[in-house]
């Protein structure tokens, strides 16, 4: 459709997120093995940020708890969506600090990296540092 109009496809960008926390869904909290799989595949494939917090509220609902761990899990793949709209390539998290990486095809707007910081601040333990992303 883009196209179309005259303006330019822009590429997909497949966000990576390094990060240095415990991110998973305990043995402890669901038991089988099939269950625990299948929350991760759907999980995995989650497109919006409201896919990932239903899926966050199924969890508690259904074991009465969510984990900081799981929590972390649901809040890295908010991040990583988030951080795929907005053209941001890399987000690293490292000793509850993080630095973001635009993707160098892509003019990203303030708003857009306002967007994914906002998601990482709300749901994570970490700390946004400006510069060039190298460290």
């Amino acid at each position: 459709m883009r196209e179309l109009r005259g303006e330019p496809e822009t590429e997909a960008i497949t966000a990576r997120i390094e990060a240095d926390l415990d991110a998973f869904i305990p043995e402890s909290l669901i038991e089988e093995n099939e269950q625990r799989l299948g929350f991760y595949k759907r999980l995995a494939r989650t497109t919006t940020e409201a896919e990932v917090a239903s899926l966050e509220a199924e969890l508690r609902d259904r074991y009465g708890v969510c984990p900081s761990v799981a929590q972390n899990l649901f809040a890295l793949r908010s991040l990583r969506i988030a951080a795929e709209k907005a053209g941001v390539e890399l987000v690293r998290i490292r000793e509850n600090r993080a630095r973001i990486q635009v993707a160098a095809s892509r003019e990203v707007g303030r708003d857009a990296v306002g967007r994914v910081v906002a998601v990482a601040a709300g749901k994570l333990p970490v700390e946004f540092l400006a510069g060039d992303g190298r460290s």
